[in-house]
């Protein structure tokens, strides 16, 4: 019985070639299962992990936001504001400006009354009745820059920190 021989006659062997392309095989193999776990996760788009809270539900300002987007795709952030936020009729909620003047802000929900822009901050007020429980506002943004950005929100003396990853 003849045992098969790896080699023909005649054609050479180079082991250590072998063995670096074993190597980059399975770093390839690697990659391709790291790029589908970031995927599944939400680095790329929604996933698992893609959605951030700030701040928790006894808190009387938290927002819910997208960690990672794409440059001129739409998402939206939501604030969620307590009951202890209305004074006369009125929840004021400011949004760091930095942050908004990095996205085009296309719809807020429900429409704030009045806006107004300070230095630092932009600040929405949005008409409630009485008695208040809490309310969410939708605020639909679309960045057109990429890089890391820092946002915040509050209202009075509470506010909510967080930060977004845009990808290009």
């Amino acid at each position: 019985m003849n045992r098969p021989t790896p080699w023909p006659e005649g054609v050479p062997q180079d082991i250590a070639h072998q063995h670096r392309s074993w190597k980059l095989q399975r770093i390839g193999r690697a990659l391709i299962v790291a790029g589908i776990v970031a995927a599944v996760c939400g680095l790329f788009g929604p996933g698992l992990f893609s959605r951030g809270l700030a701040g928790e539900k006894t808190d009387l300002v938290r927002a819910e936001y997208f960690r990672c987007v794409h440059m001129q795709t739409s998402n939206s952030l939501h604030l969620h504001v307590g009951a202890n936020a209305a004074r006369g009729g009125v929840v004021r909620v400011w949004i760091d400006r930095r942050f908004m003047e990095r996205h085009l802000i296309g719809r807020i929900t429900p429409e704030p009354a009045r806006a107004s822009v300070n230095a630092d901050r932009i600040t929405y007020d949005f008409e409630v009745t009485e008695p208040f429980d809490g309310c969410s506002m939708t605020f639909d943004l679309k960045p057109h820059r990429p890089g890391v950005l820092h946002g915040s929100a509050g209202t009075r003396d509470h506010r909510v920190r967080w930060t977004q990853w845009v990808y290009p």
